[in-house]
This record gives C-alpha cells, sequence and structure tokens, in this order.
C-alpha cells in the first residue's frame, strides 16, 4: 500500500514547486510584457502551457523516484534517508516511476501534437531516457552526471520558450521570428538559463563532497572521490566566482540602464553576498555541517536568481 506522505517525500515537492515558479514566472513575468511591448501577445493557450508544466514537474518527480531507486547503497554509506526500501518498497518506486514518465510524456506528447509540433514529443522521450541512464550509469563517470544533471536542469525556461516560439511563428509568421523581439527573449532566456546550470552546477558538486563515503563505495567517479576535497572546493569556488562575476557584468551592462535601486539590492544582497559567503565556507571549513550551510546558502542564491523575473516583469512593463 501507497503511503501518501512518503510519497510526497520522494518526489521533493519543495524541488518541483520550484521548477513550477520558474516556469510560471518565466512565462509570465518574461515572455509576455517583451511580446507586449511589441504590440504582440501570448499564443500558446494557458491549458497546454500549465500541462507542459505538469509534464515538467512529473518527469522531475520520476527522475528523483528512479535516481533512489538506484542510490539505496550509497545512501546507506552516507547516513541518507532514503525513502525507497523504508518509506516504499523498491517494486512501488519502480512502478511511480514508470506511472510519472509516461504522464510526463503523455503530457508532453499531447501538447506538441495540439500545436502541430509532433516532432516535440522526442524531446520528453529523449529527457526521461536521459535521466533513466543518468541514474544507471552516467553519473558513475566524472562530472558527465553533473553536467548532464545541470543541463537539463537549465532546460526548464528553454522548454517554455520553445513551445511559446512555435505557436507564436504560426500565429505571427514574420511578425516575430528574426525579429529584434525574438533576440531581446532569447537573451533573457539563455541568462537564466546559464544561471541555473551554473547553479546547479555548483550545488551538484557540493553534494559530491557530502557523500564520498557512498560514492566510494559503489564506484562513482567524482571529483571529491578522484581528486579529493582540496580540488573540488577550489573549483567550486572557481565556479561560484565566475557565478559572480557573470551577474555583475549582467547588472553594469544590461539592467544598469533600468536605475532601480531595488533591483540592485536584489542583485546585491540576494545573489552576489550568499555567494561570497558560500565561497568562504567551501574554501575555509571542512565540516560536513559547514557543507551543508553552504549548500543552503547556494540553494537560496539559485531561488533569488529564479525570482528576479519579478523585477524583470517590472523593468519590462514600465
Amino acid at each position: 500500500m501507497y503511503n501518501l506522505s512518503n510519497i510526497l517525500k520522494v518526489i521533493r515537492v519543495p524541488n518541483l514547486f520550484v521548477i513550477a515558479l520558474c516556469q510560471i514566472l518565466f512565462r509570465y513575468c518574461i515572455l509576455e510584457p517583451i511580446l507586449q511591448r511589441f504590440q504582440l501577445s501570448l499564443a500558446l493557450n494557458n491549458l497546454y502551457f500549465y500541462l507542459i508544466v505538469a509534464s515538467t514537474c512529473l518527469m522531475a518527480a520520476g527522475a528523483y523516484v528512479i535516481n533512489d531507486y538506484f542510490d539505496i547503497r550509497g545512501d546507506f554509506f552516507n547516513n541518507r534517508n532514503n525513502q525507497v526500501g523504508a518509506g516504499i518498497s523498491r517494486r512501488q518506486s519502480l512502478f511511480l516511476h514508470q506511472i510519472l514518465s509516461f504522464l510526463s510524456v503523455f503530457f508532453g506528447a499531447y501538447v506538441s501534437y495540439k500545436i502541430g509540433r509532433t516532432q516535440f514529443s522526442l524531446i520528453f522521450i529523449l529527457v526521461s531516457g536521459l535521466f533513466w541512464f543518468y541514474s544507471t550509469s552516467y553519473k558513475y563517470r566524472l562530472l558527465l552526471g553533473n553536467i548532464l544533471v545541470s543541463a537539463l536542469a537549465a532546460s526548464v525556461p528553454l522548454i517554455v520558450l520553445l513551445f511559446e516560439v512555435s505557436v507564436l511563428n504560426n500565429v505571427y509568421k514574420e511578425l516575430i521570428i528574426g525579429t529584434i523581439c525574438l533576440k531581446i527573449i532569447t537573451v533573457w532566456t539563455l541568462s537564466f538559463s546559464v544561471f541555473i546550470f551554473a547553479g546547479i552546477l555548483i550545488y551538484s558538486l557540493v553534494r559530491d563532497m557530502l557523500s564520498v563515503r557512498g560514492d566510494k563505495a559503489i564506484g562513482r567517479k567524482t571529483l571529491s572521490v578522484v581528486f579529493g576535497d582540496k580540488v573540488n572546493q577550489i573549483i567550486i569556488a572557481c565556479l561560484s566566482g565566475l557565478s559572480i562575476i557573470g551577474v555583475i557584468v549582467v547588472w553594469r551592462v544590461y539592467l544598469i540602464k533600468f536605475d532601480s535601486l531595488f533591483s540592485e539590492l536584489h542583485l546585491l544582497f540576494l545573489i552576489i553576498i550568499p555567494l561570497i559567503v558560500f565561497i568562504y565556507k567551501i574554501l575555509k571549513y571542512k565540516v560536513d555541517s559547514e557543507f551543508k550551510q553552504g549548500k543552503m546558502i547556494l540553494k537560496f542564491a539559485i531561488i533569488a536568481g529564479i525570482s528576479y523575473c519579478l523585477w524583470a516583469n517590472y523593468f519590462l512593463t514600465s
């Protein structure tokens, strides 16, 4: 018998909420106001959009389940609470993964068909397969799993752009494709996607530092296992530093024209300073509890970066 509370734990409901929020904020705070500036409007049916959001969340939920399914031994050595095998049985978790992945692909394929882009169905099938092979193979290879998961996370806003632009092309044709409007949308989208990619990559490397015992036991090759924590710490610090530089460049080159004190305070106190504190904690401390604190600070900075969509909406509609 399935226990709902255990299922909610294994599918990481808070993370799914962030994924859904990211896509919703991106559509209504970035895409819509930019289109309105060019006397255009959103073309993808609201029902279809929310089906894409549901598909994305279901895909992620299925990925969490199958990853926990194959992580039981590693989590045992890491003293980590894995719901698979404890909260729900392995057989139940495998069935749950199949149901979640099927629904994700079904919703994605349905919307693809309805907008006349049946080929987009392959995206959902491909991503489902990538998550499976990540759990069974790719994550055991040095950096491959980290980069793959980060890239898939970065695709969360990109999938919204893909479906919206496809329908916009059907409705507006030459008014959207190849215009300055699409270029502006693309720049904003890529900015958020690159930030998410960097944030999730750094987060996964920190998580590897907390999983060395289990990773060694299951033969997983991470930076911490192969080169040691010190090398991993330096790489994490460098990537975090590059992320800070990237945020500052975007701020001073692209956002400075909006001349908003509150926007600058958001970037400084909710993203840049937390990342600086994160670098300090990662380089200075060697206790797991400190790494866990650093992981929470990084997660906060990532969410703060996503929430910047709200300021973007203010700029673009004023």
